[in-house]
Order: structure tokens, then C-alpha cells, then sequence
């Protein structure tokens, strides 16, 4: 099943090679007639949506929202699945810099063994690459969706955002928690 499926993502990945070539093709030597040009195109973009479809399916996770209805992913509208992002975004921020300060407000243990692994956590909490330890696992599949539907942000955010998925898959990988979120994580990065 597997390499059926790595075959179709193959043949898709050169069928859309092979249609954007054709069109570069058609724009240097135009056709006889300019609708073959948007034949040609509207091909492409098909293609493009199946392999789009096959790599990254539909996200059927639920997400609770703040009155308590839970609602699928994959039906939240545009709007919605980039507003829950941002709040995630935001909320693990916010946890992450209480998490900094509870060690700024706390009394170093005793012993110097204590002290220097206490300075040692107080100085990961308050790095800004463990603030993906506040993301919850949703994260990814909310970001999944996003790539699947194709919505685009501005060029830092888009990095950051691969970093975290990348940096709470290792996490998943590393504490023993390996499902399809895994898999379609590799796929973003």
C-alpha cells in the first residue's frame, strides 16, 4: 500500500514537471490558440490538488472552542483555523515568559549541585527555542490544514512556525508518541 502510494506521488511530482515545462513552452512559442495555454494551466493546477490531497489530508481533529463546542478542523472557515494559530501562538508565548519568571521569583535551592542544575533549567525555560513545549499537540495538525488549503503568511512567521513543528515532533518522537502527526509533520518540513 505504501509504494503504491509513493509511486502516485512519483508519477504526480513528474506529470507536474513535465506540465510545467509544456507551459513555459507554450508562453516562449504561443499556441495557436491562447485557450490551450489555459487548458494547459488549469491541468497543472489540477495535478497539483491531487498530489496537495494525497500528502496532506484532511485534518478531522477536533479543536474545542472557547464556549465549549468542539468542531472538526477541516471545518473551521479560513479565518477561523489562522485566528486559533495566532491564539496558540500567543497563549504559548505568554506561558513561556511566566515560566521564566516563576525562576526569577523563586529562591535558588541549596547545595551547589542543586544550584547549578537549577540555573541550568531556569536558563532553558527562559531561551526562546523552548517555547514550543507550550504549543499543544493540535498545533500541527491546525498548521497541516493551513498548508493544505494553501493559506500563506508573511516569511518570518512561516519559519518560525516550521521550526515549532519541527522542534514538537521531535518531542512526540522523543517521549514515545508516534502517530499519523508524525508523518504529516515530515511532509511540512
Amino acid at each position: 500500500m505504501e509504494s503504491d502510494q509513493s509511486s502516485r506521488i512519483k508519477k504526480l511530482e513528474t506529470e507536474i514537471e513535465s506540465r510545467q515545462k509544456e507551459i513555459d513552452w507554450m508562453y516562449l512559442w504561443p499556441p495557436s490558440h491562447p485557450s490551450k495555454i489555459d487548458r494547459a494551466e488549469k491541468e497543472l493546477e489540477k495535478t497539483v490538488d491531487e498530489l496537495k490531497a494525497i500528502l496532506l489530508p484532511i485534518q478531522t481533529e477536533l479543536w474545542t472552542q472557547k464556549d465549549g463546542v468542539k468542531i472538526r478542523i477541516c471545518d473551521m472557515d479560513d479565518k477561523h483555523l489562522v485566528n486559533t494559530i495566532v491564539l496558540i501562538e500567543r497563549n504559548a508565548k505568554v506561558e513561556h515568559t511566566k515560566a521564566g519568571l516563576e525562576y526569577l521569583n523563586c529562591r535558588e535551592p541549596n547545595g551547589e549541585m542543586a544550584q547549578e542544575a537549577f540555573r541550568e533549567e531556569m536558563d532553558y525555560a527562559q531561551r526562546p527555542e523552548s517555547e514550543f513545549l507550550y504549543y499543544p499537540k493540535i498545533y500541527v495538525n491546525l498548521e497541516l490544514e493551513r498548508h493544505r488549503r494553501g493559506i500563506v503568511d508573511d516569511t518570518d512567521v512561516e519559519i518560525k512556525r516550521h521550526r515549532i513543528v519541527k522542534n514538537i515532533r521531535e518531542k512526540c518522537i522523543e517521549h514515545g508518541i508516534i502517530d499519523n502527526t508524525k508523518l504529516l509533520s515530515e511532509i511540512l518540513l
